[in-house]
């Protein structure tokens, strides 16, 4: 089976940043004997830079072990806040188009939401080639627009997405999400049947984990100046609007006198300068900002960990409903394998499958403060054994379940059946 995978965030192999999808096409090649070709953009998400290397102009061929990659350019304006963010992700799904005469014919075509313009290539090949379409859909949109405040629901900017969410759902064969609150969201809405909607969670490599030297732990806290009887609190992701950061400076802020607790943030992203610039300010010491690492390294540094951290921009998300509002963030997952309670303020379905399921972690309402995520954190830098109970039930309840070699195994399950419903008509055919 040929795949074609249109997604402009594909990374490259030291990049920092989710790797899902690398690790996908990685396992869909060499475990399933599928031939992979990836269609991508040449801006890094976290720095909103083109690669140094590539000129931004033609499309670079890449080899990513068995899989194709082909960076395909688009308007230099990543960077340049929201307006210029959508020009370049508008231009890049535009420019997809250009590169299909060059291509062999795929079996099978998908689409990764973010961006929704994603859409316009994903069924212009699904119509060129007659084959099949998956789109992934990571966040929904224009919903998470309006509820992040970045405008308002008459904007006509936001009525443009809606027309383009209804015109994509209803022109792809197949939709995935990850998390069911979006799939109960989309098919409430009659915008996709729900027969034709899977949820495949982002899922974690377990492989990374299980490879990490034991002394990995005592040399990062020796580098980062954190003692044995110190707990260290650790964040890892994207420091971007959504997420908020500011909200783990205020916890850190109020448990500045603690000086048995420290925070460490790792990732990049929009506001790590300005967040950096807060903690100065403030004259906070208990807290730091190492900056992106190698997604080889994340692993060690979570094992060096006692508690993990999740923050979004709960202000923000208080407009959704119990199961749609949030996400199920793709460090969720890391946490977990690297055995870790997790304090997180993620509302909706985090809550029902880590803090009540699971029991792998402990919900903070952060809308009003941050009281309850100080307290809770408080609470298990003062109970280690609770602390270590809680980690261990988050691997077993979400690492294991959320294994990504099981993802991959669905995600090829639901090609093949895909490809061969694709192929019957014809076989049916050629019979008669």
């Amino acid at each position: 089976m040929h795949l074609l995978l249109l997604f402009m965030y594909y990374l490259r192999p030291d990049d920092p940043g989710i790797k899902r999808f690398n690790e996908f096409c990685q396992l869909w090649a060499t475990e399933h004997g599928m031939r992979v070709t990836v269609l991508t953009g040449q801006v890094h998400y976290n720095t909103g830079r083109v690669y140094p290397d590539l000129n931004g102009h033609q499309v670079v061929r890449e080899d990513d072990g068995p899989v194709e990659v082909l960076r395909v350019p688009g308007p230099n304006t990543f960077h340049r806040g929201y307006a210029g963010r959508a020009m370049s992700q508008i231009g890049w799904a535009q420019n997809l188009r250009r590169v299909y005469p060059d291509l062999d014919k795929p079996d099978l075509v998908m689409g990764v939401s973010v961006p929704l313009w994603i859409a316009w290539p994903l069924v212009a090949a699904r119509r060129r080639w007659h084959i099949p379409a998956i789109l992934e859909v990571r966040d929904l949109w224009p919903e998470a627009i309006v509820n992040m405040g970045i405008a308002p629901a008459y904007h006509p900017a936001v009525l443009g997405i809606s027309m383009l969410e209804r015109w994509a759902y209803r022109n792809v064969d197949h939709i995935v999400t990850i998390f069911d609150g979006q799939k109960e969201n989309i098919a409430g809405r009659r915008l996709k049947a729900a027969d034709q909607i899977d949820v495949i969670p982002h899922g974690v490599m377990l492989d990374a984990y299980e490879q990490v030297p034991p002394a990995a732990r005592g040399e990062i806290r020796a580098r980062l100046g954190v003692t044995d009887d110190q707990r260290l609190v650790i964040y890892a992701g994207s420091h971007g609007p959504i997420y908020n950061l500011t909200t783990l400076i205020d916890t850190a802020e109020r448990l500045r006198d603690r000086a048995d607790i420290q925070f460490i943030s790792i990732g990049d992203g929009w506001e790590r300068q300005k967040l950096i610039a807060d903690v100065q300010r403030r004259g906070l010491t208990n807290i730091r900002f190492l900056g992106p690492v190698p997604a080889s390294e994340v692993p060690s540094y979570l094992s060096a960990a006692d508690i993990a951290c999740s923050v979004v921009n709960a202000r923000a998300l208080t407009g959704w409903n119990d199961r749609t509002r949030g996400a199920f963030r793709n460090a969720m997952f890391d946490y977990a394998a690297a055995r870790l309670p997790v304090v997180f303020n993620d509302p909706g379905c985090a809550v029902h499958e880590v803090q009540e399921r699971a029991r792998g972690g402990l919900y903070a309402d952060t809308a009003q403060g941050v009281e309850e995520m100080v307290r809770h954190i408080a609470r298990l830098a003062d109970r280690p054994d609770e602390a270590r109970e809680m980690g261990e039930n988050n691997y077993r309840g979400i690492a294991l379940k959320y294994n990504r070699r099981k993802m991959a195994k669905v995600y090829v399950e639901l090609m093949e059946r895909m490809v061969d419903r694709a192929a019957q008509p014809v076989t049916a055919q050629i019979r008669s």
